[in-house]
């Protein structure tokens, strides 16, 4: 067994062994890894439309849009597989999280929407499923238009041969013999140059292997922005190759924030565009000696952006991890361009009462 496969069953195996600390990490690399996953699933579907594009009026042969073809979908089963098993990870590692933190009274689950996951990974793999059964049907299409052309290319050949035994038999025996009989082939000459040739060409034709092409892939889909993905899912399938549609906008906000009426200072405060999956960060800030704080941020996006402040405190909090506060900011002090017109005050908070929402984060 791989010592690789033979570490990460190894981690599962003692997962209850783990503490609140390693099972939190484990949970942050699960969601990473689903992530990519999702990005590079996006990507193979993203492949699979290109090549209906491209093909439909295209004059590649059967067999090279078969093994295009048949290349794509062992992607697509591939990346389906391991979408599937990072999910059941993050929601094991999940489940492990919070079942140790209910046992030993420790802080909450840091706030990961797992319902949206859930979602988001279904959504997923529908369309993987979707995908496959579409080249699934195409494969079986393409083998019955090579089985067709394998009967054609035999039967022109068995005619090449009639028509080459008509013309030996009708050509003389030389030259002034009015005699007509079989000629007596001629030797082939051997054209070293060509076949050198055509075995260099090959080389250069030899196709990716797997691993090549879903590395391929991987390397693809990272310029493309991660919540890009999560607001197109509800467009068409082709628009979420385009990572750049929409429209600027930008938001600012400022505040003051206290502590039992003192200045809360070096707090860190965040600003975020809230997305299905994970929220895109715009600024981030630590208040000053009086507690204050500015922020500004822009993205390019099609719908409204809605954006919120997360505060992160331990004002009357002796715990390993911060106390959370989020703060909606509302949606018409969001302006196009890449300047905010206008800013939004939260005003003066003190962060010792209690707030609707308030949770404990340890991954900020």
């Amino acid at each position: 067994m791989d010592t690789t496969y033979k570490d990460e069953f190894e981690q599962l195996s003692d997962l209850h062994k783990a503490t609140l600390t390693d099972l939190q990490k484990e949970l942050g690399k699960a969601v990473g890894t689903l992530q990519s996953l999702i990005k590079v699933a996006y990507a193979v579907g993203n492949n699979w439309t290109h090549h209906i594009l491209e093909h439909t009026c295209s004059e590649s042969g059967a067999g090279e849009q078969f093994l295009l073809l048949n290349r794509i979908l062992r992607s697509a089963s591939s990346i389906k597989e391991e979408l599937r098993s990072a999910a059941k990870q993050l929601f094991l590692v999940h489940s492990f999280l919070k079942f140790a933190q209910e046992k030993l009274n420790g802080p909450e689950t840091p706030e990961i929407k797992i319902s949206s996951i859930q979602n988001k990974v279904g959504r997923t793999l529908k369309m993987l499923d979707s995908n496959i059964g579409e080249m699934e049907d195409e494969l079986v299409r393409l083998e019955k238009i090579l089985n067709e052309e394998k009967r054609c290319f035999s039967e022109v050949k068995r005619l090449l041969k009639c028509v080459d035994q008509k013309m030996a038999e009708v050509t003389p025996r030389h030259r002034f013999s009015d005699e007509f009989g079989p000629l007596e082939k001629r030797p082939e000459t051997e054209d070293k140059g060509e076949e050198n040739r055509e075995k260099e060409e090959k080389m250069e034709r030899q196709p990716l292997s797997d691993e090549e092409y879903l590395a391929w892939l991987i390397e693809e889909s990272k310029d493309e922005d991660e919540p890009q993905i999560v607001v197109l899912m509800c467009l068409v399938s082709v628009a979420s190759a385009l990572p750049f549609i929409g429209t600027v906008q930008s938001v600012a906000v400022t505040g003051h924030l206290t502590c039992n009426g003192k200045p809360a200072e070096n707090v860190k405060v965040k600003l975020y565009e809230k997305e299905v999956l994970l929220d895109k960060l715009l600024d981030e800030k630590f208040t000053d000696s009086k507690g204050s704080f500015e922020m500004s941020g822009s993205k390019t996006e099609l719908t409204t952006i809605d954006p919120k402040v997360n505060i992160y405190h331990k004002c009357n909090y002796d715990g390993i991890c911060y106390k959370k506060i989020s703060v909606k900011i509302p949606k018409n002090f969001v302006t196009d361009g890449e300047t905010p017109a206008k800013v939004f005050d939260i005003g003066e908070l003190n962060l010792a009462g209690s707030f609707s929402g308030e949770s404990t984060d340890c991954l900020n």
